[in-house]
């Protein structure tokens, strides 16, 4: 079945664009949402960073138990991102190292600067000398999570580009999803009209003009489907149908001439008969008794009725020909003439036959 093929062609190409469509959508949208994470991840790091240079201020302002539990801390929480961050790039390994070694050196300075706070000499000069290095080391580590927070910063923006790429890559398979589904449905309309309507209208047209006695017109179908043999079927039963045609026709013919040439050479007999009989009534009608004249009248009569069935039978083969036309017909008249004709049949038989009114008919 050609048709049935095409159809789950058509029906599993599209199927197949809309399952690779899908496979694509989702891929795209899990690339979003990844990058979405990281940028979540991203942003983490740079609040952790926030809250670690206001701790590490405090603590240079002065130092509390708590200093060290809030970093401690934050610290963990950089780990765990860190630990859970997906490096999908060199720049984002190279990033992330780097704040990997800054948050080190970060750490290191915190802790330094614990121990620089506690002066060795109770002196003024040694309580100075406590105070200087442990500004020095602030500052070192003030610069140590501005580096973090930069690198961060510089993360969160290739997180935020890749963000950008993956809901673009969306938007072109969104797209290009939309432009198959119409492409498709349009080769399906024009694959439909071209397989099945034209096909089927040509039919239609075919039937209609060999039903009005156009049998020399074909259908011509020359698509190799069922439409196409359909329309080679229904041509050669149409040149069947035309030799039939042809055929009946000469054997119509034929028949006419048959007829007609029966009817004239019946109609000589008949002539004759009439003639003689018409003779034999004007010249010796005188010798005749009324037996003989009565069977005389039949003859004639009998010549004359198979003269009219002689026309008949010729009026009756040219019917085919002529379109049929109704008439009145007097049946009571009509049966009177039977009876009347069947006289010479009821001679010593005695029948009584009761002719009632019989109503006046149409006949073809």
């Amino acid at each position: 079945m050609i048709l049935a093929r095409q159809h789950w062609l058509f029906s599993a190409v599209p199927l197949a664009l809309v399952i690779a469509g899908a496979g694509m959508l989702l891929l795209d949208h899990a690339r979003v949402g990844r990058a979405l994470n990281e940028l979540s991840r991203s942003q983490s790091i740079m609040r952790t960073v926030l809250m670690l240079r206001t701790v590490a201020q405090e603590v240079s302002i002065e130092r509390t138990d708590r200093h060290p539990i809030q970093w401690q801390a934050g610290m963990r929480d950089l780990a765990s991102a860190l630990d859970s961050a997906q490096i999908e790039s060199a720049s984002e390994r190279v990033l992330l190292e780097t704040i990997r070694h800054n948050i080190k050196d970060a750490d290191e300075l915190f802790h330094r600067i614990g121990t620089a706070a506690t002066p060795r000499e109770t002196t003024s000069v040694g309580i100075g000398q406590a105070e200087i290095v442990s500004e020095r080391i602030n500052d070192s580590l003030q610069l140590a999570l501005g580096n973090v927070n930069l690198t961060a910063l510089g993360l969160s923006e290739l997180e935020a580009t890749e963000v950008r790429a993956a809901r673009q890559q969306v938007l072109w398979t969104s797209f290009f999803l939309i432009a198959a589904m119409l492409a498709i449905l349009l080769t399906y309309i024009v694959s439909f009209r071209r397989l099945v309507l034209v096909p089927i209208r040509r039919l239609q047209s075919a039937t209609d003009r060999i039903a009005a006695g156009e049998l020399e017109h074909r259908v011509g179908l020359t698509v190799h489907n069922e439409f196409g043999e359909l329309g080679r079927r229904f041509d050669h039963m149409t040149e069947q149908v035309q030799a039939s045609k042809t055929g009946m026709v000469a054997a119509i013919k034929e028949l006419e001439a048959f007829a007609y040439s029966v009817s004239h050479d019946l109609r000589a007999p008949l002539r004759g008969m009439d003639a003689f009989s018409q003779i034999l009534q004007k010249t010796h009608a005188a010798h005749m008794n009324e037996d003989a004249l009565h069977c005389l009248h039949m003859i004639r009569d009998n010549a004359k009725q198979m003269g009219r069935l002689i026309d008949d039978l010729l009026a009756f083969s040219r019917l085919s020909q002529q379109p049929l036309g109704k008439e009145r017909v007097d049946q009571e008249a009509l049966v009177r003439a039977v009876l009347q004709s069947l006289q010479a049949e009821q001679n010593g038989r005695h029948i009584d036959l009761t002719i009632g009114e019989l109503p006046a008919a149409d006949a073809v």
